[in-house]
């Protein structure tokens, strides 16, 4: 069978899914808005494809799929979702794909798709009055994920801060919206539907609290602790919203919030799998990863092997601390040695410039941990991120 994979220039996931393909003996090809060439596949990559106009690149996959006889087209991060959106609404005649399918790439469009089918924030209008004497609102940019440009703010001045960020520094996230704000423990749901009906992965813990006034995503573990009944809250919520999104095949990958009252709220939702690296955290029986459960179910047509391991697993996502030059990182090394960490990637480089949320941000590095219960999965990815510095100097 032959693939294409659409992918970001700034995906960390191109080599899991190629050795995913080469595992199930898929051919598989690769369009990219980038130059880079994996090593033996020059002539399967099809690069500087404009992903910046996703309308003029449906027309290129498209083209790329004739040209190649390709069976199957699979977008592997956020960059490529609605590139493969115009693909398909080409490919029927559509001038344009879809609301709903636009809705998988836009904030805004997915308030008002799901509407009142599922809970979800009440969103605002521009000239909406807002009242902040018991009440706080989330500002964030119509398009994006990492939380960058994502604010919690609690009077006039603030929003229109974080308002003005978005319009002058963060345009290529789309405009500013403003949500209200949600208050309750946050989850992250990982699934895929196949043949139209909602198949769970895994559905992880957030233990560390985000309450703002930015959102730095840290720790994710699963199993999840929540009850029973609350898990199949929590799957029919997402299965409600897949049907009125229309999504008949391929991963999701949703965020909720569970409020005092047992409601679960979809705070976000998109039509990929989890994203950076934060699939190594998932491994499934027969030692499989993630990705290779994506391409199996989706070029398959089932998930009868989608069955995670029997322990627990997390990861840290280290996050900027403060905005700067990195002199030095220390730590890493003995951080390594804590019992049940298995592994930390630091992308992080030495001489870099980053910035901390809400600007414009990237995780410094991921500590992976496997235990053989919750408390002690998230007690070895704390101690060992406690022994990691990032040392950062003046960048004047």
């Amino acid at each position: 069978m032959k693939i294409l994979l659409i992918v970001p220039e700034n995906s960390y996931r191109i080599k899991q899914f190629l050795d995913a393909s080469i595992s199930l003996n898929l051919e598989t090809y690769f369009a990219t808005d980038s130059t880079f060439a994996p090593p033996d596949l020059d002539e399967r990559v099809f690069d500087s494809i404009e992903f910046c106009n996703p309308d003029v690149a449906g027309t290129s996959i498209n083209r790329i799929v004739e040209e190649n006889h390709i069976d199957t087209v699979i977008a592997i991060d956020e960059g490529g979702v609605e590139v493969l959106e115009w693909a398909k609404a080409q490919a029927k005649g559509l001038p344009r794909p879809l609301d709903r399918s636009l809705a998988l790439r836009d904030k805004e469009k997915l308030r008002m798709v799901l509407g009142a089918v599922v809970p979800q924030p009440k969103l605002f209008k521009r000239t909406d009055p807002l009242e902040f004497a018991n009440q706080s609102y989330v500002v964030k940019p119509s398009k994006g994920s990492a939380s960058i440009g994502v604010s919690r703010v609690r009077s006039p001045e603030e929003l229109e801060a974080a308002i003005h960020l978005i319009e002058t520094k963060l345009g290529q996230y789309g405009h500013a919206i403003v949500e209200e704000y949600i208050d309750g423990s946050e989850y992250a749901f990982e699934g895929m539907v196949v043949n139209g009906s909602l198949v769970e992965l895994a559905l992880f813990d957030k233990p560390h609290p985000l309450i703002g006034p930015y959102f730095p995503e840290t720790i994710y573990v699963t199993p999840s602790a929540l009850s029973d009944p609350l898990k199949k809250k929590v799957f029919q919520t997402i299965e409600a919203a897949c049907r009125q999104l229309g999504i008949e095949n391929g991963p999701v990958h949703v965020e909720v919030r569970i409020t005092d009252d047992l409601k679960v709220v979809i705070i976000d939702f998109a039509n990929r799998s989890i994203g950076g690296r934060c699939s190594s955290a998932l491994s499934f029986v027969g030692d499989r990863t993630l990705e290779v459960v994506l391409l199996e179910a989706i070029t398959e047509g089932n998930a009868s092997n989608a069955r995670r391991e029997n322990q627990y697993s997390g990861v840290f996502m280290i996050p900027v601390a403060a905005s700067g030059v990195i002199a030095d990182i220390t730590g890493v090394e003995e951080a390594k040695r804590i019992p049940f960490v298995t592994d930390i990637v630091i992308d992080a480089k030495v001489g870099n410039h980053y910035e901390e949320l809400p600007s414009v941000s990237s995780y410094l590095g991921f500590i992976y941990a496997k235990a053989p219960t919750r408390a002690l999965c998230i007690e070895a990815l704390e101690k060992s991120f406690s022994l990691i510095d990032f040392l950062t100097k003046d960048n004047q």
